[in-house]
């Protein structure tokens, strides 16, 4: 099996690694949730699934499908990867990687650590999102 990890945010960052491609994730998106919904319809659907993420001077598009993933990145030209790792562990590894830092996934980019009540709906929300993710694997 390929390495497929998401590291522990930290100060508004953190970084996906899917077998050889890696690239950083900013709080100027909301990764836990943007990767849970894309992994979701895509299991749901059977369909290919796209996020986009702006990664602080580059973007990158995951786009996920059932038996391989593709990433394209956009740092002044445009690069294709393949990775060729099902989407079902790519699934189980974010739900594993998420639910094991969900309290900083639930702070993370919102700085919801500053309102408790918006914490608790953002930590709740994500538990439910990640059982959904579960339930399809």
């Amino acid at each position: 099996m390929s390495e497929i990890r998401l590291e522990t945010p930290r100060h508004g960052r953190s970084e996906l690694h899917m077998g050889a491609w890696s690239d950083r994730l900013s709080y100027l998106d909301d990764p836990a949730f943007d990767l849970l919904w894309a992994v979701e319809r895509a299991l749901r659907t059977h369909r290919p699934s796209a996020v986009e993420f702006d990664a602080e001077g580059h973007g990158y598009i995951i786009v996920f499908d059932w038996c391989d993933q593709f990433i394209i990145a956009d740092d002044g030209t445009f690069t294709l990867t393949h990775v060729d790792i099902k989407l079902e562990e790519v699934a189980a590894a974010l739900v594993r990687d998420i639910r094991k830092d969900l309290d900083l996934w639930a702070t993370f980019p919102t700085g919801a650590e500053d309102n408790q009540s918006e914490l608790e709906d953002r930590k709740i929300d994500l538990g439910i999102l990640l059982s959904v993710v579960e339930k399809r694997l």
